[in-house]
């Protein structure tokens, strides 16, 4: 899980998403031309063109100016969507000292350098509490525990605490659903944590994919779950019941029929599953004959 901990990937588009929603109605006139033409060139993935912008705005405004924090704080974001993690950090330690929006893009730009220590730190700083960058925070805690932990269940553990919690953040922002894939693949690659960790990243890959409406990519998840790893039986039974979900959210009963059968002909496999008796229920509801 070393890849996973360390890289930067998504780090600022992820944990910055939720702020540029909200921020015009913070932004100081003082700064909203400067914040304007930084925003446009982000959005536009012209990263170094903002950085410029805001590199030399904060060269001129005075110390005192308001909305220097949000000016550092999209310059940091600026460089981190660049993968300069370590021109990151200066502008967000800068933006963290009074915005605690920026606590959690400093400890990417801290991981994203190699300094995990110093960004375990920080990250704690905003883990507490429900909100956006606390969850977010708590996610990356997990991922570097899991490539710290030399225990393979619990290394497991913390990785799937991961990732389930960035899927769980997708609901709110789909950005967080990349993360959360990049991590079931990792898991489902790993020689170390063959076995029913891979079933459950199959199937949670699968879950991913439902989130995105991409159902035809669910499906195949959800397949290759319980063709390859019979071994995990409850993995298994989720995965014919979402798949049976997933044909007929696509207009295609049929094919949902047939997978709901499939899962009742294996009594003796998945009988003992909740998901057996579901299977039984939306076959009645659909007029179907079941034993």
């Amino acid at each position: 899980m070393t890849k996973i901990a360390r890289r930067s990937s998504l780090v600022a588009l992820v944990a910055a998403s939720f702020l540029f929603t909200s921020a015009w109605a913070q932004v100081p006139a003082a700064v909203t031309p400067i914040y304007a033409e930084a925003k446009a060139a982000l959005d536009a993935h012209e990263f170094a063109e903002a950085a410029r912008v805001l590199d030399e705005a904060l060269a001129k405004l005075p110390p005192d100016t308001a909305g220097l924090a949000l000016l550092q704080l999209t310059l940091g974001t600026a460089r981190l969507r660049a993968n300069e993690p370590e021109k990151a950090i200066f502008p967000l330690e800068k933006a963290a000292a009074s915005d605690p929006a920026a606590i959690p893009l400093l400890a990417d730009a801290l991981r994203g350098a190699g300094r995990t220590d110093d960004a375990r730190r920080v990250y704690e700083k905003a883990a507490t509490g429900d909100a956006v960058n606390a969850k977010y925070s708590r996610a990356r805690i997990a991922q570097l525990d899991s490539a710290t932990e030399k225990d393979a269940l619990k290394a497991v553990a913390f990785a799937f605490t991961a990732a389930d919690t960035f899927a769980a953040l997708g609901e709110e922002d789909p950005t967080y659903l990349d993360e959360a894939t990049a991590i079931y693949e990792a898991i489902a690659r790993s020689k170390q944590w063959r076995g029913e960790a891979t079933a459950r990243a199959v199937y949670s890959l699968g879950e991913v994919q439902r989130q995105k409406k991409a159902l035809p990519e669910a499906i195949a998840y959800y397949q290759r779950c319980f063709v390859s790893w019979t071994r995990y039986p409850a993995w298994c039974a989720r995965a014919y019941l979402r798949a049976s979900e997933s044909f007929e959210a696509l207009g295609r009963r049929p094919e949902a029929i047939a997978h709901l059968r499939e899962l009742l002909r294996k009594v003796d496999k998945y009988s003992r599953f909740p998901e057996f008796e579901e299977a039984k229920k939306r076959l009645r509801a659909w007029g179907e004959v079941v034993p």
